[in-house]
Parts: structure tokens; C-alpha cells; sequence
């Protein structure tokens, strides 16, 4: 079992460096679209900063009230973070929470990590701007997307059953990934191979098709059909991670 104790200090300065990036882009940057589905940046940050701020308990009540939609409850509580805050107010709470250990139920440190620089990744793709994500974390983001990680058990409840939310693993079965700009491997020699920066192997193992365009290799059709489908084929992604 992976020691999640290292994982806060490095959840912490993935929050304060984001939100370095959002005061260096400026206000115009909030409205446009983000690599989440019908999220714009602005509702990737409230999500953040959501995630950071409202207690356990309280997350998983709006989980319940939502039907056990992980999507539903996490835009309910990005909703509430926005309401009657301005941008620059969002932004401070962003920094204010930085050091936070809230994390919503099901969720440890790794995947809070993971879901930062998913999120991260989901908004400087987007907007076109590079990445100040360390090393050291886009390799422990892909190594946890591409297992199974039995200790993480969030999920979204569907009328054919559990879906995992953190699980990129459906969409890297038979296929060996490779980053060109950071040492990280996966998968067995001879597999189909798909190769690329991090960050656009970040978000295409998360789900957003768009990223596929930047990685290279016989394996990206793989990829691109494994990502058109949620956990275990049952439901598309979703737009919370």
C-alpha cells in the first residue's frame, strides 16, 4: 500500500501553484471552456476548491442527495463555492485552503493529488498554456490512473451498477503507454504503443478525447476507443476528474 502521507505537502503546492498560474493568465481566462465536459475553467476552479474546503461528511451528504452521482454533487458544491463570490474571491479561497486535508469519501491523498493535476492539466490544455506541473507528480498521477486502486472507492451508482470514477485503467488494458518528456512507463513490451508528453497522457488516460491529437503510436486508436466509454463500458466519462 502507497504511504499517502507524502501526498499532502505535494496536493498543497499543486493548489498554491495553480492558483499562481490563474492571477499570471488574468480574469480573461474564467469563462473559457476547459477540457471537462460543459465545464469552464471557472467551474474546474470552484470544483477545487470544493474539494478542499468542504468537510467529509458534508461531501458526502450532497453525494447522497445527488443519487450517488459524482457528477451531480461535485456541480452542486461547485455551485456553492461560486455563489455570490467574484473570481479574485474564488482565487483566495483557492490559496487560503492550500494546506487542506478534506477530501471527499472514497478518496485518499493519492487521488486527491491525481484529481489536481487531472484538473490542472484539464485547464493549460485547454487554454493552450504549458504546464508547471513537477515531475515527480505527473509520474505518480499516471502510475495511479493506470492501475486498479482498490483504495480508492469512489464511484458513480448507475442503473447497471458501480462505476469507478478514479479508474483509468478500463481504458489502458493491452496497451503500453510511454512519456517522451518524463521517465514513466506502463504496460507490457509489445503492446500497442501510445507515447507523448505527460500531461496530454494525463488527461487522455482520464477520458478527454482532445488530448489524443497530441500523443503518437499504434496504440492511440486503442486508446481512443477505450476512452469513448466509461469504467468497464458502461457510462461516458464523467466530467468530475
Amino acid at each position: 500500500m502507497i504511504d499517502q502521507e507524502p501526498c499532502w505537502p505535494r496536493v498543497s503546492s499543486s493548489r498554491l501553484r495553480l492558483a499562481e498560474q490563474l492571477e499570471s493568465w488574468g480574469p480573461g481566462v474564467w469563462d473559457r471552456p476547459s477540457l471537462c465536459a460543459d465545464w469552464t475553467v471557472r467551474d474546474v476552479v470552484a470544483h477545487l476548491v470544493a474539494t478542499a474546503t468542504v468537510p467529509t461528511p458534508a461531501a458526502a451528504w450532497a453525494y447522497l442527495r445527488a443519487g450517488c452521482d459524482v457528477d451531480r454533487s461535485s456541480q452542486a458544491l461547485g455551485a456553492a463555492v461560486l455563489a455570490g463570490r467574484s473570481d479574485a474571491e474564488v482565487l483566495d479561497l483557492l490559496r487560503s485552503s492550500a494546506g487542506s486535508r478534506a477530501h471527499p469519501p472514497g478518496l485518499r491523498a493519492e487521488g486527491v493529488l491525481a484529481e489536481l493535476v487531472v484538473h490542472t492539466a484539464d485547464i493549460t490544455v485547454a487554454i493552450g498554456a504549458p504546464s508547471a506541473t513537477p515531475e515527480g507528480d505527473l509520474q505518480l498521477t499516471l502510475a495511479y490512473l493506470a492501475r486498479r486502486v482498490p483504495g480508492n472507492t469512489r464511484f458513480n451508482l448507475t442503473r447497471r451498477g458501480r462505476v469507478p470514477v478514479l479508474d483509468g485503467a478500463h481504458r489502458v488494458d493491452g496497451l503500453r503507454l510511454r512519456a517522451t518528456d518524463v521517465q514513466w512507463e506502463h504496460g507490457a513490451p509489445g503492446a500497442p504503443l501510445v507515447e507523448g508528453p505527460a500531461v496530454s497522457l494525463v488527461v487522455a488516460v482520464a477520458g478527454r478525447e482532445r488530448a489524443l491529437d497530441d500523443l503518437d503510436g499504434p496504440g492511440v486508436e486503442g486508446l481512443r476507443r477505450g476512452g469513448a466509454v466509461g469504467a468497464e463500458g458502461l457510462e461516458p466519462p464523467t466530467s468530475s476528474l
